[in-house]
């Protein structure tokens, strides 16, 4: 039998049959501002209150930014988990920056090439450093997408990355933000990621359904919130 690892979003496990198959891929696959970076933050945070190894990609703030988002929104507090060695927060943000201040960027330290197998390598020695297994999250994917100069280069990314998470047990989310790339190239990511869940919203109320799973599931939208204690579905 698999062994299953649990989102800690309420409502959601049960819609995905019980959980995520360990090692698997999860996308989480809708427009800006539904709801996506909670859902994928809680989904991190449930690891590491489980004491599971934890490494986190940024591509589109500073890590200091979304711990405090996380902090002072759910009292999410990564900076323990970093003093404990269980997560690592991998800045590849600050690399959009550094192309155009790259003199800026060298005063810093910030790497100055937008290279996806640098960040594949650095991905690997950071697994290393805090362990195998446990949790990981890509948020987002759509720079990687839309910036790179060879789209080729980020698909046999995307398979690395997902190769890698199954022979490492480290079951992982990517985000992608629906309509900001070619729609074969979305079609592209849900055709390899093992899980695929869309989130909307409608008429001011945020609603997500799950559109690929392991087992036989509910494709339905449900409608989910969001509060002082991250997201949940109403049931």
């Amino acid at each position: 039998m698999k062994e299953l690892v649990l989102t800690g979003i309420n409502g959601l496990d049960e819609l995905i049959g019980g959980g995520l198959v360990k090692g698997s891929l999860l996308l989480l696959f809708g427009p800006p501002g539904t709801g996506k970076s909670t859902l994928a933050h809680q989904f991190i945070y449930e690891g590491l209150k489980k004491e599971e190894p934890c490494i986190v990609v940024n591509t589109i703030s500073t890590p200091k930014a979304i711990k405090d988002w996380l902090k002072s929104s759910y009292g999410w507090d990564y900076e323990v988990y970093e003093a404990k060695g269980l997560l690592k927060i991998i800045d590849f943000f600050t690399v959009w920056a550094a192309d155009w201040f790259p003199d800026v960027a060298r005063e810093f330290g910030y790497v100055t090439h937008i290279d996806l197998k640098l960040l594949l390598d650095t991905i690997a020695k950071v697994r290393e450093e805090v362990g195998y297994g446990g949790r990981g999250l890509i948020h987002t994917i759509t720079p990687l997408i839309a910036l790179s100069e060879d789209i080729r280069e980020a698909l046999r990314f995307f398979h690395m990355i997902k190769a890698r998470c199954k022979h490492m047990d480290t079951t992982a989310v990517f985000v992608m933000d629906k309509g900001a790339q070619e729609e074969w190239l979305e079609e592209y990511v849900k055709a390899i990621s093992d899980y695929v869940v869309e989130t909307k919203i409608l008429n001011g109320r945020m609603y997500l359904r799950v559109v690929k799973a392991f087992s036989i599931h509910d494709t339905n939208f449900h409608q989910f919130t969001i509060d002082k204690d991250g997201a949940k579905i109403i049931q």
